[in-house]
């Protein structure tokens, strides 16, 4: 995917200005024009793997992509998918550690990379881009344990509907306004609802039994997302 050099200037950047970097002073923002990299992510595209080494800090300007995770017994586990504005990477800039997951291209993506040592300096200096993170680690601590315990209390019926909820809501729909504008594999499904793919394979044909969802290959419609959302248990 290309872009203009005009649509990339820090300085008018729309997603810079709803990120926490919206605190940074005009010459923190010349440095971070001149030190940012613009770099663009073909679908299946790693932006950073799980294990390597730390560059920087990658923030979302178009696109989707997963946040992912090896388990002990080498499965992948999707933990969340990216929206524009996200920041990633950042806890392990922050810990000094090399990158604690993986962050892979679902489509088409365009991502700013800020260099760890530009993002150490920007700390050191304003101290709201310190609060900001702090506030970033205080959400993901909250969102991991609310999808602990989702895990553990849910029945996987329910978790699939859920994350075939929430993949409508990360990735909107086809012209259709039917099919989820995202491909995954079953295994990936069954990831997203914490099941093993024989699993999540056979409820997706049991809600295609009921008339809920529609299948075709590796696409879903949504045929009736009102009994999706009882499905869920998402009504109080």
């Amino acid at each position: 995917m290309a872009e203009n050099q005009e649509s990339r200037d820090c300085f008018q950047c729309l997603t810079r200005a709803n990120t926490l970097f919206s605190s940074l002073n005009f010459e923190e923002v010349a440095l971070l024009k001149r030190e940012r990299l613009c770099l663009d992510f073909k679908p299946g595209e790693d932006l950073y793997h799980e294990g390597a080494e730390t560059t920087g800090i990658f923030i979302i300007r178009n696109g989707n992509a997963k946040i992912t995770k090896e388990s002990s017994d080498g499965r992948e586990q999707i933990l969340r998918f990216t929206n524009e504005g996200d920041v990633l990477g950042y806890r392990a800039i922050l810990s000094g550690e090399k990158y604690t997951s993986s962050a892979t291209a679902m489509n088409n993506v365009s991502a700013c990379l800020i260099p760890k040592e530009v993002l150490h300096s920007f700390i050191k200096k304003n101290q709201y881009i310190g609060m900001g993170f702090m506030r970033l680690l205080a959400e993901e601590v909250k969102n991991t344990n609310k999808q602990i315990i989702r895990i553990s209390q849910k029945p996987v019926r329910e978790r699939l509907a859920e994350a075939i909820l929430l993949l409508k809501e990360t990735y909107g729909y086809e012209n259709d306004f039917a099919t989820i504008n995202v491909t995954l594999s079953r295994e990936e499904i069954a990831c997203i609802a914490g099941t093993v793919r024989e699993t999540a394979t056979r409820m997706l044909y049991e809600f295609k039994s009921m008339d809920i969802i529609q299948l075709s290959g590796k696409k879903i419609a949504i045929k009736d997302i009102n009994k999706l959302i009882i499905l869920a248990n998402l009504i109080e």
